[in-house]
């Protein structure tokens, strides 16, 4: 390699014809022929680098560079001589014939060059309305992808060489600096999204926009003014400009937007780039076009769509400690609103992962109830019998309660509905049933006595799915954990209903062959809390003199069973 290099060196005098004679031709030949070997590779860069470092006329290799790049196709760029003009122009940059204003130009036509184009970022919408252009689109990604990664290692190399002095040269390219790193960074985990749905990027790509990133907050780490030293510094700068970049993402009329993945996910990015310290002041910088655009994107009926704007409100909800800055700023244009509209008819698994679990940290945020200033119901909940009790097929074609700001409970009373339409209707995955179920224990703790006057319809619901999924073991097990919960939170009204809840259990009780412990586990704890409800009923203050006390013991004798004989028995001893 070094006696071929002598004669690569023989063109460090400069010569105008560099990009034919000596890159496309001989240090190509060179590349193919040593790159194969990473030991050879090594040698081969630090060599092209040298040569760019004594090269006479910096300049020409820079305007070579931009030739290449406005004569080539998107679709034509060579890896192997992408790679090659990288390491020249790390030599370059430090060629002691180099100026920093001299790689403004062709900073200029590389940004131009990773600006996506229409073509690319139209493929979603050729999706829906033509599947063959789609599918040729998604071909020309890949190709377009394969020159992108190269077209950043550049970027990132120019980036990496300026110091903190020399950065006030490029700041006019700063905010298209960021454009790309938003536009090529991939802030989702799950493979299927990314080859679904981020046809642009991928996660070598994606790495390497973060490499960008950290180069250059790096750079702000060492310089000594306070200018810009954070990115929500950069964002604060540039807010006008970063706002009409968003300005599609806040139309309510113009639905193009929802084809425009690429916009979208950089707004995912715009959020997720920023520290987490820094998050309470960048919402306040950015109030209201965080609220549009999660409102606009949670309520778009594309599901992929709803599923980003899902996660943006989730990273914020998850990583904002202050419950202040959280109602004050998710508790307008209907933003719970349009996520339990979204969730209420996605039966997706995905929104079982992180919407479900989502809606409800978001109730009890933007909503939070005041046990202390209830007065405790003074009525006892009448026994589920035929005739006093809604059919819970009703409950699930009912429309929820109109919202209303100034009575928290109505969002309450809509998401108890939510939750008994989802476990009880057929049509719902045994994922979505499973997530409510968890969902609910808490949901129940968090009621406290307002969940009382809902008893009657919640208990009916979850006795009604043990009743149909007796076969399948994990909504049974799920089913009898919430049920313990809601046993314990509504004592002793609970106690009216003892009756048709032993009822249900009892057939429970040693019918499963593996794991019957933890089924009879559940069901006794749930019947020992049923009796010391039941005791606490026959002593309170509220009974009617004309009604009789409960008896447990009666009830199970009632019962006449093996199992009930044998529940009675842990009563009796406990």
């Amino acid at each position: 390699m070094d006696e071929e290099f002598k004669l690569i060196y023989s063109y460090s005098d400069g010569d105008s014809n560099i990009k034919s004679i000596l890159i496309e031709n001989q240090l190509l030949y060179l590349y193919n022929k040593y790159s194969k070997e990473n030991q050879t590779l090594v040698k081969l860069k630090n060599n092209i680098q040298e040569f760019g470092r004594r090269y006479i006329q910096p300049l020409v290799i820079l305007k070579s560079f931009k030739e290449y790049l406005n004569d080539s196709p998107y679709e034509s760029f060579n890896q192997s001589i992408l790679s090659i003009y990288n390491n020249l122009i790390v030599g370059v940059l430090k060629n002691d014939g180099f100026q920093v204003g001299d790689i403004k130009e062709t900073l200029d036509t590389l940004l131009q060059s990773l600006v996506i184009p229409d073509q690319i970022k139209s493929v979603n919408q050729q999706k829906i309305f033509n599947d063959e252009e789609y599918h040729r689109l998604m071909n020309l990604s890949i190709l377009f992808r394969d020159g992108v990664r190269g077209l950043l290692e550049i970027l990132v190399s120019v980036v990496d060489s300026l110091d903190s002095r020399r950065m006030v040269f490029i700041n006019d390219h700063l905010l298209k600096i960021f454009q790309v790193i938003l536009q090529y960074h991939i802030p989702v985990e799950s493979e299927q999204q990314i080859s679904d749905q981020i046809h642009w990027s991928n996660r070598d790509i994606s790495n390497c926009s973060l490499k960008l990133l950290d180069v250059y907050q790096k750079i702000q780490k060492r310089q000594n003014s306070a200018f810009i030293y954070t990115l929500l510094d950069v964002y604060k700068w540039k807010s006008k400009e970063l706002d009409t970049y968003f300005k599609s993402l806040q139309s309510t009329q113009d639905a193009m937007w929802k084809y425009d993945a690429i916009t979208i996910y950089s707004f995912f990015n715009f959020i997720k780039f920023v520290y987490i310290s820094n998050l309470t002041e960048f919402i306040g910088e950015f109030k209201k076009m965080i609220q549009i655009v999660i409102a606009n994107l949670i309520d778009c009926s594309q599901r992929e769509i709803s599923h980003v704007g899902i996660e943006i409100l989730d990273y914020l909800i998850t990583n904002v400690p202050n419950d202040h800055v959280i109602r004050s700023t998710f508790n307008h244009y209907q933003i719970y609103q349009k996520l339990f509209n979204s969730i209420k008819i996605d039966e997706s698994d995905i929104s079982s992962q992180n919407g479900i679990s989502l809606l409800f940290r978001l109730l009890y945020k933007l909503y939070p109830l005041n046990s202390n200033s209830i007065i405790h119901p003074g009525v006892l909940v009448p026994p589920i019998t035929q005739s006093n009790t809604t059919n819970i097929m009703d409950i699930l074609h009912q429309p929820p309660t109109p919202q209303s700001s100034t009575d928290p409970l109505v969002e309450y009373q809509n998401i108890l509905q939510l939750f008994i339409k989802i476990i009880n209707d057929k049509s719902s995955s045994v994922t979505r049933k499973l997530q409510f179920l968890s969902e609910s224990k808490e949901l129940f703790t968090h009621m406290t006595v307002y969940l009382i006057q809902h008893l009657s319809l919640v208990l009916k619901g979850l006795l009604n799915l043990i009743e149909h999924s007796i076969n399948d073991r994990k909504l049974i097990l799920s089913s009898l954990s919430s049920l313990l919960v809601l046993v314990n939170q509504c004592n002793p009204r609970i106690s009216v209903h003892s009756s048709i809840i032993l009822s249900a259990l009892i057939p429970l009780y040693n019918y499963y062959s593996e794991n019957t412990t933890q089924f009879n586990q559940y069901i006794i704890e749930i019947t020992k809390s049923l009796y010391q409800s039941i005791q606490q009923y026959n002593n309170t203050i509220l009974l009617p003199s004309s009604k009789p006390p409960i008896d447990i013991q009666q009830i199970l004798n009632q019962l006449n069973t093996q199992n009930s004989i044998e529940i009675l028995s842990f009563i009796n001893h406990k």
